[in-house]
């Protein structure tokens, strides 16, 4: 459990480091955590903790980030910070979990790899919805070409209605950025049945914010995101 726990954590900076390169911003694994001083994508935190043993040196690092001059965001792998007297909001608890295992469901949805520009753009659009339009850009051309990542595309009547992320690293498939269309539902267990497809018989992590049931998978520990305002 503990071995796996670190693997989703670790899994899940790669794919912070990952996104924030396409944009230029160079992120650096510390032995506490990994740590991006330079501007990063909108959700996309500055600090990611790696292990559960540093909150010292990982508070320490936080504080050195407290000229960042745009809203900072510093994810908790492990529920063991107290960022508030430095400035900073809890804003996100959740649970790192290991997706169970379950009968593919009977859907009609026909999942697609992205190949192009234009086909990303959409992928992000549907992500995102109307609160990301016009926002700038999270996902850019050249994250198509990373040979770990695996955007996945889910369409019904040629309409993208489901999607996610899998990434693969650390001995492990993370699966994140999960979205279904509003009104087509009981999406999710299709999304999940083909992140595991994906996956190809590697653990397949990830996290979910608020509490973890049974019916999604098994918990493997706590985790929060802490956020300081832009100045």
């Amino acid at each position: 459990m503990a071995d796996l726990l670190t693997q989703a954590v670790r899994n899940n900076a790669e794919w912070c480091s990952l996104v924030c390169a396409t944009h230029g911003a160079a992120g650096r694994f510390e032995f506490a955590a990994w740590v991006c001083r330079d501007l990063t994508p909108d959700y996309y935190p500055n600090l990611v903790t790696l292990r559960a043993d540093c909150s010292a040196a990982q508070t320490a690092l936080a504080q050195t980030l407290t000229d960042y001059p745009e809203t900072l965001g510093i994810k908790d792998s492990f529920r063991t910070l107290d960022l508030a007297p430095h400035g900073f909001r809890r804003a996100i608890e959740g649970h790192w979990v290991r997706y169970a295992q379950a009968s593919s469901p009977q859907t009609n949805l026909d999942w697609r790899p992205l190949t192009t520009v234009a086909e990303l753009g959409r992928w992000e659009v549907a992500w995102g919805g109307d609160v990301h339009r016009g926002q700038r850009r999270v996902f850019l051309p050249a994250i198509l070409a990373l040979s770990s990542t695996h955007f996945l595309a889910g369409y019904f009547d040629e309409r993208l209605v489901a999607g996610g992320i899998v990434t693969h690293a650390d001995g492990v498939a993370g699966l994140s950025n999960i979205f279904t269309a509003p009104d087509v539902p009981d999406l999710v267990d299709a999304v999940l049945a083909e992140a595991r497809r994906v996956a190809d018989g590697t653990p397949l992590v990830g996290w979910r914010a608020g509490d973890t049931n049974a019916e999604v998978g098994e918990s493997l520990g706590p985790l929060q995101v802490w956020l300081r305002e832009r100045k």
